[in-house]
């Protein structure tokens, strides 16, 4: 089923439970607009922030549910996540350092059968930084990857 977009570029923010998404989405937007836990499954409903982003204008941000939830809303709150991705520009795909596996995978041809880009995000450089052979062999899923921590500065790969 194809997804309607939006007037605004929609840009999706998916990943496992708890890998940084909804401080990723903060961090983006400035705002709490997503509420951060290390409770897993904190974010049960896809979180919405639109916003100015220059050069591109309009822009609608989408935080989502982990794409590995295994509560007992799991099969719904997927769901809603890949109507997300369906209906999403650009995909901001968080994993944490060492962390990349089927969940990640399908979120990447999931995306490709859209045509969507996808920039990978690993997140939580502060906790755990990734080996340089980890971030190189993302490479094959995306050119796009970036470090995020929201304690330090350094964010490219």
């Amino acid at each position: 089923m194809k997804i309607m977009k939006a007037l605004t570029i929609q840009i999706g923010i998916f990943g496992r439970t708890n890998a940084g998404k909804s401080t990723l989405m903060n961090f983006i937007t400035g705002q709490d607009a997503s509420i951060v836990s290390d409770v897993p499954g904190t974010t049960t409903d896809a979180v919405y922030k639109q916003m100015e982003l220059n050069p591109l204008g309009p822009v609608t941000f989408t935080d989502t549910a982990g794409i590995d939830d295994a509560s007992s809303l799991a099969d719904a709150r997927i769901e809603k996540t890949r109507r997300a991705l369906g209906a999403s520009d650009a995909a901001f795909l968080v994993c944490e350092a060492g962390k990349f596996g089927d969940f990640e995978k399908n979120i990447v041809n999931e995306a490709g059968k859209n045509n969507t880009p996808v920039i990978i995000i690993i997140g939580k450089t502060d906790i755990v930084a990734p080996e340089d052979t980890f971030a190189e062999s993302l490479k094959k899923y995306s050119k796009n990857i970036m470090l995020f921590s929201k304690k330090n500065t350094n964010r490219d790969a």
